[in-house]
């Protein structure tokens, strides 16, 4: 029951969304609808899924296969955050000093070396857990 009021919730607020931009609603301007609908999808099959596919297959052949999972996770998750934190980053300027009232190009490097360094010692500790076992299996 619940999953047939989301479906029907959500072909309503299509219907009226493609009705308001086939009609010219008055928040809607085609032009720039367009390039935010095809945009999106040009930047993620022309430049993201290439370089997540050339990184995961430089990680296949470099690292062994613990240490890898933790990497490409690392790497996951750092390209995530710069994601959400690009919109900051290229946000114009405002004399307004409430509209970005932090400093965001300090903040989403923080995070990301937060992240380097949590995937750098699990990474690590990964590793020396791997060759402990081998070394104990070997005699």
């Amino acid at each position: 029951m619940a999953r047939l009021l989301l479906g029907c919730t959500g072909v309503c607020v299509m219907v009226a969304a493609a009705w308001s931009v086939g009609t010219g609603g008055a928040l809607t301007a085609p032009g720039s609808l367009v390039k935010w609908l095809v945009g999106p999808v040009l930047v993620h099959d022309l430049v993201i899924a290439p370089t997540a596919c050339a990184v995961a297959a430089a990680a296949h052949r470099l690292l062994p296969q613990p240490t890898r999972v933790v990497v490409q996770a690392g790497l996951g998750v750092a390209a995530v955050l710069a994601l959400v934190g690009l919109p900051l980053l290229l946000a114009p300027g405002s004399s307004n000093p409430t509209v970005l009232p932090r400093d965001y190009p300090r903040g989403l490097a923080a995070a990301l070396a937060l992240v380097l360094g949590v995937t750098v010692l699990t990474a690590f500790v990964v590793e020396v857990n791997r060759r402990a076992a081998r070394r104990r299996r070997n005699g």
